[in-house]
């Protein structure tokens, strides 16, 4: 979960708005996991592929899932 302290791109800075949302992504055929900006991460192993993001509703759009 990201909070709503300030983030950094290059530089940019991009404050969270603090209204937390939840999206699904798609993923499959991954073999990693990275993290490259502040935040928290979950694994879970099962039987289905797939990403939950949950962060500020004006940071999601900034994050990338590849």
């Amino acid at each position: 979960q990201a909070g709503a302290a300030p983030w950094s791109w290059g530089s940019e800075q991009v404050q969270g708005s603090g209204r937390i949302v939840k999206q699904a992504r798609q993923v499959s055929g991954f073999n990693g996991l990275s993290l490259a900006v502040p935040g928290h991460v979950e694994l879970r192993i099962g039987d289905s592929e797939g990403v939950t993001i949950e962060a500020d509703d004006n940071l999601l759009p900034l994050l990338e899932t590849v």
